[in-house]
């Protein structure tokens, strides 16, 4: 199996993978090339894993041992996949368990 080893931020990964469930996969591969700063074939490697529903590693100690304040912000920024993503690759959850975690985080609405 093919070992990813770009660090790229969970915003990022977020933002090329809603390009790629909307079926806009070069413009995912853009945005990772862009944002992530990797050359081209670097950006396709890592489309294609995140298209297979994987992740890719966020930097190494950008993130608090208590994700509840980063999920939080996430959260209030509108950015829920990328709170998801945070707590897939920080507590080596899966996708249904990261969602659980969040869903746990998530404020109820106010009426």
């Amino acid at each position: 199996m093919f070992e990813m080893p770009l660090f790229t931020p969970v915003e990022i990964q977020a933002k090329a993978h809603d390009l790629i469930e909307a079926g806009r996969f070069d413009e995912a591969v853009q945005v990772l090339r862009e944002e992530a700063q990797v050359t081209g074939q670097e950006a396709l490697d890592a489309a294609r894993t995140l298209s297979r529903g994987e992740l890719l590693p966020d930097f190494p100690g950008r993130w608090p041992e208590d994700l509840t304040g980063p999920v939080a912000e996430f959260l209030a920024g509108g950015q829920r996949k990328a709170a998801v993503f945070l707590v897939r690759d920080r507590k080596r959850l899966g996708p249904a368990e990261a969602e659980a975690f969040v869903d746990a985080l998530t404020p109820g609405e106010a009426g």
